[in-house]
């Protein structure tokens, strides 16, 4: 059982995220988040909340703090008497630097990369064209994506897709050989950079705005959305820098894995919940990836998506009585 001065110092906090409370017996009464009304109930000693509107609340305290106000984690969590995992200075602090260049190593384009969409009509040009083409890419695409290509060197016969930092300085680029034998192992080739401070394409990223993760850059370059972050592979961690931007934007992140990679997302998305971020799955298809859709379809399964149950829906069930 807390002490009182324990429970006053939790009083406190909440009042600190959620504004000053209306206090009936044991029960403090905030406004809402979610709905706006001071029908936000919260119960220190038994340690759950729930609002009486709207149904939003939690069977742990923690969590809603966590996701309310990640500032404040660490502290309530020592209040609880539990050992602080969060480490949230560690945690905000991890991949930052004075300067942009310090997050990754150098990178700089292939000696013969050319721009595509400023070349588009040359003779050298008509070999990737067509290969992205057959891909449902367009010039648009091209434009968007700044996609080009090299012509000679260790990245001959590649497109390449660059990506940029949030000052606009190269930190990272995709090869993908345009050829139809290549095998598996050898198509793609890209720069030896940290993963986990990489943030694919960040100088346009809006971190308030819903974050769409998904596997590959072609993939990206399919999706008609803004907000798209390639991450390349089917995991993200917890130290990564891109977790870390997401925490601290609180905004919902749509994942987008192919369909042999369920599990991991089933881990992601455990993952994003523990920092109080909403995740919606994309649902993948068995037999194709989001590159091997149109776009008109991978727009309709992400509008799909914003009608799938997450944690958060299946919470409110449970405190409202529901199975």
């Amino acid at each position: 059982m807390e002490s009182d001065i324990v429970l006053a110092e939790k009083a406190s906090v909440l009042e600190n995220i959620f504004g000053e409370a209306t206090i009936h017996g044991q029960q403090l009464d905030f406004i809402c988040p979610e709905c706006q009304r001071r029908k936000l109930t919260i119960n220190l000693k038994q340690n759950k909340g729930r609002c009486w509107v709207c149904q939003y609340g939690f069977r742990d305290l923690e969590f809603l703090v966590k996701r309310h106000s990640f500032e404040n984690l660490a502290y309530w969590r020592k209040l609880s008497g539990k050992e602080d995992k969060s480490d949230l200075k560690k945690f905000l602090t991890l991949g930052k630097a004075k300067q942009s260049g310090e997050f990754y190593d150098k990178v700089v384009l292939p000696k013969s990369y050319r721009s595509l969409y400023l070349h588009w009509d040359d003779f050298y040009s008509q070999i990737p064209k067509n290969y992205l083409s057959r891909r449902g890419i367009t010039k648009e695409d091209v434009l968007k994506w700044q996609i080009g290509y090299a012509t000679e060197g260790l990245y001959k016969n590649r497109i390449i897709i660059p990506s940029y930092d949030k000052y606009g300085i190269l930190n990272y680029f995709i090869g993908r050989h345009w050829g139809r034998d290549i095998a598996h192992q050898d198509r793609y080739l890209s720069p030896k950079v940290e993963k986990t401070k990489l943030i694919f394409n960040e100088y346009w990223i809006r971190w308030g705005d819903p974050i769409h993760l998904i596997e590959g850059v072609f993939d990206g370059i399919k999706i008609p959305r803004e907000n798209i972050i390639p991450i390349g592979g089917s995991s993200i961690t917890v130290e990564s820098r891109l977790f870390r931007k997401i925490v601290e934007g609180r905004a919902p992140v749509y994942l987008g894995f192919d369909y042999d990679a369920r599990k991991k997302m089933n881990w992601v998305e455990k993952q994003f919940n523990e920092y109080g971020i909403r995740v919606y799955y994309i649902e993948p298809e068995k037999d194709r990836d989001f590159g091997d859709r149109t776009k008109e379809e991978n727009l309709e399964i992400i509008m799909k998506a914003n009608k799938m149950r997450n944690k958060f829906d299946i919470m409110k069930d449970k405190l409202n009585g529901g199975k």
